[in-house]
């Protein structure tokens, strides 16, 4: 495995990692909310697709297939829109409520933009260095 090969990895299990951590702080009902927990499962489990997804990009980085950089520059595409869609449904402000942004959730948001970017990157690396 090279040095590129290994920032990839780690970029996805710091991804990985923070689903595990209190993504936000809701006054109103004095509870964390996580990617795998909410509170009657209202906002769903994020955690669990961005966690399949981390998988596979932890997979297609240690490939050396020149297919298994697409994908993962695809799967990436899609972990940055659901990444988004979950930051904006945990972060969002209700009924005069606002709750309060844990760093976990600004890491699984920062994370995953870099995971993308590397991503391409890479995957254009892959295709110069034939």
């Amino acid at each position: 495995m090279n040095s590129k090969q290994i920032i990839g990895i780690v970029i996805c299990a710091i991804i990985f990692a923070s689903c595990f951590f209190n993504w936000t702080y809701y006054p109103d009902i004095q509870e964390y909310f996580q990617g795998f927990y909410s509170k009657n499962n209202q906002y769903g489990k994020p955690g669990l697709f961005i966690t399949i997804l981390t998988s596979a990009g932890i997979l297609f980085y240690s490939t050396k297939k020149p297919w298994g950089a697409k994908i993962n520059m695809l799967s990436s595409a899609l972990l940055v829109a659901y990444g988004i869609k979950s930051f904006l449904s945990y972060t969002t402000s209700y009924y005069g409520y606002t709750p309060i942004k844990q760093p976990a959730v600004w890491i699984m948001l920062i994370g995953i933009i870099l995971n993308f970017a590397y991503a391409c990157i890479y995957s254009a690396y892959r295709r110069i260095n034939k």
